[in-house]
């Protein structure tokens, strides 16, 4: 018994032993699986540092390059090369241990040209992968000229104005209109709207208390609203209606979280940004969501720890914000999901002085730290570079830049002798004073008004704490649309009419023919009264143009062509322009219009075939375009498009919705959003766009239609135009007038006053010789062009000053 016991047992050994050595090979093959894949993993991540780091060294490889020589970024496509150490550009591309780098460069204006650098690899895993970046490279260094001479070496001092009640000016905002905008420190009036046209006579509009529990602190002005920051602790942000100067009132206002008082204050499309000092452990900066003025939403918030954050400004994804953080005196703050906000990086400046006002221009932010202004590169804004200080000589109370008209900063400060200063930055590693003026008092407020080339300054309470200063030392003769002023047609070449006309740069308008074999022209506006017609083009031998958008050099023109509905043109060369290339949509419908925002074109076409009446093409390159996505609007026509924010807004032929909103956030599967039915079943035609208003033509009618709700649009009024509207532009924000060319007898030309909304009127009309069907303008040199059906002068221009 005992030896047959020993057997089994000997046997269960053998059956354990097998089983260990079984289970122990599982462990062995799993935990070897285990390492290998962290290696995969752990080398695939390696790779993606290392096309990061190439993509890094590309940016500062360009910006190298744009600093020595602007004009040696030529667009096309390059890859980089390092000699002596200096990096230049190499045709098509380089390669650095496998990855290959490719930098296509493309021009955005004169001054401006766009970098979009690709990274691309065999992965480890044998796939292929990429990465891309865009870097916008502007010259610091341009002269700026805009007609007049403009000169702010030496400030035309113009005059100043006493703000009621004894406190002081201290933050303002120049508006369209003619408007100045200034909160004062407090008093029985602490907000007033001022009327500056007359800047030797300014005049009081409106006089407003925006809350009698605190005072205001910041504001953002974007269309009839002043967005704006309390001390009130229930009512720490205010919505102020100002369409009304005379009656200002707060349209809904918001309690944030905490009691600190709220500060700085910017917005970009429907979110509000506002900061706040240290918050007891609450929240420093929030995202509001303002898209209903009657239903105002916190968003997104995020805790900045214990200090104080007075102002903000947004560009892209990110927010930036001054701090009194010792270690991150500069703070920026990732945007990209409102309702996340996340902090990404701080800058420890040289001192402990709690920074306070900021401002940004492409890729280089403004910074004040008492006395200093700090100039600081965030084109990586994970790790931002201090490039340069200036100090004012007292400390600044606010900042504002001149770009993209003038490399300047305009300060308003508490220097004893040049309490406001311009700083040239056209070197941004060396700032320096470039002109100044003895205010005899601290200035805590300054902004500037490219249009006009004036800036207004507020400060101390004293007998004129509202200053204004002109770079104009021969101003220019007064803006008066009431009375435009006609310099006068010019024929086209062939013997057909002109459509559509859209400005440029450098003065330079475009214009679609009706036909002929050249029915795409371009024309010199510099001097209105002899403007340069250069010899036109044939843009599409298959098919008659339809309509234009111009960006930079490159013209974006759809046509009626079955074969290439959307046609791009390098106008670089305005005598020689070439064709980049063009796209097949499919279907056969014409293409109607095309707007441009980004790196996509948006294009609006009548009934298709196939179904698709929307289209978005990817231009990151006008000379390899792409059909990124299409959407069936049902089988009607659809005119015109405009784009605003997340949402492109159709002139649609649709009985029952004339106006087509579609939601494109995401540019690979836009979406039907609503319609607006519109009374009678005219065609809509035209379209135009401000501040959450559409403007539509529906035949001979201006209907105004309110969009702040993109879901259910609202009809607000109707302008009867006398005649058919063949186009409509804004002269927003400049004014608030619609610019109309139309089939009126007596009446082709008209400037709508659409200052309040629901009681648009006709401003001034002009009796052209036959029917307008385009028309454009020019903000800059307050200029409006109209093309037509004219056999002796299809081109005519308008100048709101007299010429």
């Amino acid at each position: 018994m005992i030896h047959t016991k020993s057997k089994q047992l000997k046997a269960l050994s053998s059956v354990e032993i097998i089983l260990s050595l079984a289970l122990f090979f599982v462990l062995v093959l799993g935990l070897s699986s285990a390492i290998f894949y962290g290696l995969s993993v752990k080398k695939q991540v390696g790779e993606d540092a290392k096309a990061s780091l190439l993509l890094d060294e590309a940016a500062e490889a360009l910006i190298n390059i744009k600093d020595s020589s602007f004009s040696a970024l030529t667009p096309g496509t390059w890859g980089l090369i390092q000699s002596s150490n200096q990096w230049a550009l190499i045709p098509n591309q380089d390669q650095v241990d496998g990855y290959v780098r490719t930098i296509a460069i493309s021009n955005i204006d004169d001054n401006d040209k766009q970098a979009l650098i690709t990274i691309t690899w065999i992965a480890s895993n044998g796939g292929s992968k990429s990465v891309t970046s865009t870097l916008r490279l502007t010259n610091w260094e341009r002269i700026v000229s805009t007609g007049d001479p403009v000169d702010w070496s030496d400030p035309q001092f113009i005059g100043s104005y006493d703000l009621p009640d004894a406190t002081s000016g201290y933050r303002i905002k120049i508006g369209s209109n003619n408007r100045a905008y200034t909160f004062k420190t407090g008093g029985q009036e602490d907000f007033q709207i001022l009327d500056i046209e007359n800047l030797t006579a300014i005049t009081l509009l409106g006089n407003f208390k925006v809350d009698g529990s605190g005072e205001p602190y910041d504001m953002w002005l974007e269309g009839n609203y002043v967005y704006a920051t309390s001390s009130a602790q229930a009512k720490e942000f205010h919505m102020i209606d100002v369409t009304d100067p005379a009656n200002p009132s707060v349209r809904n206002y918001i309690n944030l979280s905490g009691n600190a008082d709220a500060t700085g204050v910017t917005k970009k499309d429907n979110y509000v940004y506002v900061t706040r000092y240290d918050n007891g452990g609450d929240a420093e900066f929030h995202i509001i969501d303002v898209t209903d003025p009657d239903n105002l939403s916190q968003v997104g918030e995020l805790d900045l720890g214990n200090n104080d954050i007075l102002d903000v400004i947004v560009s892209g994804s990110y927010a930036y914000v001054p701090s009194s953080a010792n270690n991150a005196e500069l703070s920026i703050i990732d945007i990209s999901n409102p309702l996340a906000p996340t902090f990404i990086a701080g800058l420890d400046l040289p001192d402990d002085t709690d920074a306070s006002r900021i401002t940004y221009y492409d890729g280089t932010v403004f910074l004040v730290q008492g006395n200093l202004v700090r100039i600081i590169s965030v084109t990586n804004p994970t790790a931002p570079t201090l490039i340069a200080t200036y100090d004012a000589g007292g400390a600044v109370g606010d900042l504002v830049t001149g770009f993209p008209q003038h490399a300047y900063l305009f300060l308003a400060t508490a220097n004893p002798s040049r309490e406001f200063q311009v700083v040239d930055i056209s070197n941004l590693a060396s700032p320096f004073l470039y002109g100044e003026f003895d205010a005899t008092a601290p200035l805590y407020g300054v902004d500037y008004d490219p249009i006009n080339e004036i800036a207004g300054a507020v400060g101390a309470e004293g007998t004129g704490e509202f200053l204004t200063f002109s770079g104009h030392h021969d101003p220019a003769p007064p803006v008066d649309w009431t009375t435009p002023f006609y310099s006068g047609s010019t024929n086209l070449p062939d013997a057909t009419g002109a459509s559509k006309v859209k400005f440029g740069l450098n003065n330079l308008t475009y214009v679609i023919k009706t036909g002929g074999t050249q029915d795409s022209i371009t024309v010199n506006v510099t001097d209105p009264q002899a403007v340069v017609v250069n010899s036109g083009f044939d843009a599409d031998n298959s098919g008659t143009p339809t309509n234009v958008f111009v960006v930079g050099n490159t013209a974006y023109v759809t046509s009626g062509s079955n074969t290439r509905e959307l046609v791009t043109m390098d106008f670089t060369n305005p005598a020689a322009p070439v064709m980049l290339d063009n796209i097949d949509l499919p279907g056969n419908a014409n293409a109607t219009d095309v707007f441009v925002v980004g790196n996509y074109a948006y294009v609006s076409r009548l009934n298709n075939s196939t179904g698709n009446e929307f289209a978005i093409v990817n231009i990151s390159n006008p000379a390899d375009l792409i059909l990124v996505s299409q959407l069936n609007l049902a089988s009607n026509n659809y005119n015109e498009i405009y784009v605003a924010g997340n949402y492109a807004y159709l002139a649609s032929g649709a009985n029952n919705g004339e106006l087509t909103i579609v939601d494109i956030s995401n540019p690979a599967a836009p979406m039907f959003v609503s319609a607006l039915n519109i009374p009678t079943n005219t065609d809509a035609t035209r379209i135009t766009y401000f501040n959450n208003t559409v403007f539509l033509a529906q035949g001979s009618n201006l209907r105004i239609i309110d969009v702040t709700n993109p879901a259910a649009p609202a009809l607000i009024s109707t302008y009867a135009t006398g005649g058919t509207v063949g186009d409509m532009t804004s002269a927003y924000p400049q004014h608030p007038y619609i610019l109309l060319a139309t089939a009126k007898s007596t009446g082709e030309f008209q400037i709508v006053d659409v200052n309040n909304l629901a009681a648009p009127t006709l401003l001034t009309q002009y009796n052209a010789a036959g029917t307008l069907l385009g028309v454009d303008y020019d903000p800059v040199n307050e200029i409006v062009v109209c093309v037509g059906n004219i056999s002796a002068g299809e081109y005519l221009v308008f100048s709101g000053r007299d010429l």
